[in-house]
């Protein structure tokens, strides 16, 4: 098995950048926090909105130092809103303890801006919100949550939405790594009692939405919820770690997940108590409230190493849409598929995605230490397809199972069945897949977008293929300048 820390990236996601900066965000009035007497260490709430009371475009700066929060910041009513951190200032707000409201709440407002400003919840039972809406667009970088969110109360932690149906909006370097308390009582799931998602993007969200080197681990519910959303939902790099539930809930034509990091392993858990996982999946393929179908998934790294109730790596729902999984890494080391496609129909009460809900696994690697089960499981969706990938396995874990589709231009490394059913099969061979990603052009992912036959990048890019162990080499490869640029994307994100 491939032990490189992410296997999947390229030189194109690793360089990708969201459409957003701060340059983006110009403001008729700029307010000095220490002018206007916005200190460190008093309560911070009225004395915020006094200085955006009556303005229509308007940013406040802070200095340094933490700043305490006993009530519900509220910024709304403005063409442009910003709270931001001066240049090189480390700005906290702290939560006091049992606070579980609103710690910033922006709304109806055109354009928000909050950079550089930190959200301390270690204070006993203290587990704030940061919600931001806006019509037009908003910016949300260099925020990180300090501490574990300790309630298990309903509602999510970051509540966002951007209105217009062309407004588009950024999450840039926001940290949450701590997580949230979860769930000890088995009763609590047995009953369906829900979590706290740590973001969520409802159905009256039309814009896109971007999370770009983000990192979201341990909650006890989803790290991003949008399985509602109309409106686009782009993942781009970041880490995603043993998030319960799901990390990533989502599916639209012009969603996307690229170059990320997606990883159940409670061997990391720095405090979830690991029998209080409840069933759990990578990504999560759900539509609901406005129907839809596509999505692309490329050049992520996705992981099962160790959990106690894992579903699969990705998983689509019967009420999911079609979608397009290519240059991805499956290393999955427990018993679950790294694929699972159910049959189109109802879940949890809302209908199937509409046509066409087939699922292409093209260009990707799946492997790992599982034993038993099927690699790549797809039901009742016609035109579905495994291409250049390579499976790799052990002991009586088998191939694919593709009821409606095909397998084609496939090695398998596998002493079990490696095809149990498919309605075609063309040009699969025995090999090694040791060398598989390092074969691809740097220029391979560039070929899928959101705009091709089935409109959720299904496209074909330049084969890629696992030689047959009679021409494989032994030497490796690969670019050091790839392998540069990822660890140091893996170093900013594993740090603290």
């Amino acid at each position: 098995m491939d032990e490189s820390p992410h296997p999947a990236m390229t030189e194109r996601a690793a360089t990708r950048s969201a459409p957003l900066s701060r340059a983006d965000f110009a403001f008729a009035e700029r307010i000095d926090g220490r002018e206007a007497e916005v200190e460190p260490g008093a309560a911070l709430d009225a004395a915020i909105e006094d200085c955006f009371d009556g303005r229509e475009s308007a940013v406040v700066a802070l200095d340094s130092g933490t700043y305490q929060v006993d009530a519900p910041i509220v910024l709304e009513g403005a063409a442009a809103v910003g709270l931001v951190a001066k240049p090189g200032a480390e700005v906290v707000l702290e939560a006091p303890a049992d606070y579980e409201k609103a710690l910033l709440a922006i709304r109806d407002v055109e354009r928000a801006l909050v950079t550089g400003i930190d959200v301390d919840q270690r204070a006993p039972g203290a587990h704030p919100k940061l919600g931001v809406t806006a019509s037009e667009r908003f910016l949300i970088e260099d925020v990180a949550v300090r501490g574990i969110g300790d309630s298990t109360d309903t509602g999510s932690r970051m509540p966002l939405r951007i209105e217009r149906e062309g407004g588009v909006s950024v999450c840039r370097r926001v940290r949450a790594a701590n997580g949230s308390a979860f769930l000890t009582d088995p009763d609590d799931h047995e009953t369906g009692r829900t979590t706290r998602p740590a973001t969520w993007i409802g159905p009256e969200s039309c814009g896109t939405i971007w999370f770009e080197d983000c990192h979201i681990e341990e909650h006890n519910s989803h790290a991003i919820y949008a399985a509602a959303a109309p409106g686009p939902i782009k993942i781009l790099r970041g880490v995603y770690r043993n998030n319960d539930n799901s990390g990533i809930r989502f599916c639209g034509p012009d969603c996307e997940i690229d170059g990320a990091l997606i990883e159940l392993d409670t061997g990391k858990c720095a405090h979830a108590p690991h029998e209080a996982y409840r069933n759990t999946r990578g990504i999560f393929n759900e539509q609901k409230k406005h129907p839809r179908t596509g999505g692309l998934v490329r050049d992520t790294t996705i992981r099962v190493r160790k959990h106690p109730r894992p579903v699969s790596g990705y998983v689509a729902c019967g009420s999911g849409g079609g979608m397009t999984i290519a240059g991805c890494a499956f290393e999955i080391d427990e018993d679950c598929p790294a694929i699972t496609a159910n049959a189109p129909g109802e879940h949890w009460g809302h209908p199937p995605a509409p046509e066409p809900r087939a699922i292409a696994v093209l260009d990707s690697k799946i492997g790992g230490e599982a034993r038993e089960g099927t690699a790549v499981r797809i039901a009742g969706r016609p035109g579905s397809r495994v291409e250049n990938c390579c499976i790799a396995g052990c002991g009586e874990r088998r191939g694919v199972e593709i009821s409606l589709g095909s397998v084609r231009e496939t090695t398998f490394d596998l002493d079990a069945t490696a095809v149990v059913d498919a309605v075609a099969v063309g040009a699969t061979r025995k090999g090694s897949c040791i060398d598989f990603f390092e074969e691809r052009s740097p220029s391979n992912t560039d070929r899928y977008d959101e705009h091709d036959d089935y409109g959720h990048g299904n496209g074909r890019r330049g084969r890629r293929r696992s030689k047959p162990e009679d021409e494989r080499d032994e030497t490796g490869g690969g670019s050091q300048g790839l392998r540069g640029t990822v660890a140091s994307l893996l170093e900013r994100f594993d740090r603290d």
